[in-house]
């Protein structure tokens, strides 16, 4: 990806990450808010900085990834994190009902979590690259086939894992909407065609726009009011900043 390319990615970047902010942030703005008005907008600010924390890093990642290319490492990872979701949705629930200590059941889930989405990253990758080479040696008539079906099978797997994990969070509206705004931001970052007059813009400038954005957030987290804000308006896309600043 060349320079200016990248620039416009993280300005789209960064103009989706606003939309997610605002969204998560409508409760902090409706009338009769408990916060003052320079709170409500540092609340946004800081909503906006974790955010692009999210959607730009991943709208980047989109651009590059060979997510066609069965054997990819992009692709395993894209895969085997919606094949993990549903197994740890499920789990999660499990501890957070059986679990009074929070710190352990936090930390009990954060191993878990790392050991079930290796083991599915690592499932799918050496799947992929069995389907690749036994795609390349197999003659059409026979093999390619049947590799394509199971192709397609473990794909809806792992889509239905997702799909499943997003339904039982149904529980949380607000939870729910968040995953969706940042998701569709996240994709859009990726996937959308950037204008022209856009496309110009140089990786440098965005840059500098972006660090500064994400200062101005790292700065706001020593704000308690605005971290217990942004936690509950933004469980989902606020997790890059949730574990920092004062009474986390």
């Amino acid at each position: 990806m060349n320079e200016p390319r990248r620039g416009s990615v993280i300005a789209a970047g960064l103009l989706l990450s606003l939309l997610v902010a605002g969204q998560a942030a409508r409760a902090t703005f409706t009338p009769g808010g408990g916060l003052p008005l320079t709170s409500k907008l540092g609340a946004l600010l800081l909503l906006w900085a974790a955010a692009s924390l999210l959607v730009v890093p991943i709208g980047l990642w989109i651009r590059r990834a060979p997510l066609q290319a069965a054997g990819s490492v992009d692709r395993a990872l894209l895969l085997g994190t919606a094949l993990s979701s549903l197994p740890l949705a499920l789990f999660g629930g499990v501890l957070k009902s059986a679990t009074h200590h929070r710190p352990l059941g936090g930390a009990t889930f954060a191993v878990v979590a790392c050991v079930v989405l290796t083991l599915c990253i690592a499932l799918v990758l050496r799947l992929g690259r069995g389907q690749a080479a036994a795609t390349s040696t197999a003659s059409p008539s026979s093999g390619a086939s049947t590799n394509q079906w199971l192709s397609r099978f473990f794909l809806v797997a792992c889509l239905g894992s997702a799909a499943a994990a997003l339904v039982l969070g149904l529980e949380s509206r607000r939870a729910l909407l968040d995953f969706v705004t940042l998701s569709a931001a996240c994709a859009g970052a990726g996937l959308l065609k950037i204008p022209t007059k856009v496309g110009a813009l140089p990786a440098a400038l965005t840059g500098a726009l972006w660090a500064l954005l994400l200062s101005c957030g790292l700065l706001l987290t020593g704000r308690a009011e605005l971290m217990s804000e942004a936690r509950v308006g933004a469980p989902v896309s606020f997790v890059a900043f949730s574990w920092l600043g004062g009474g986390s």
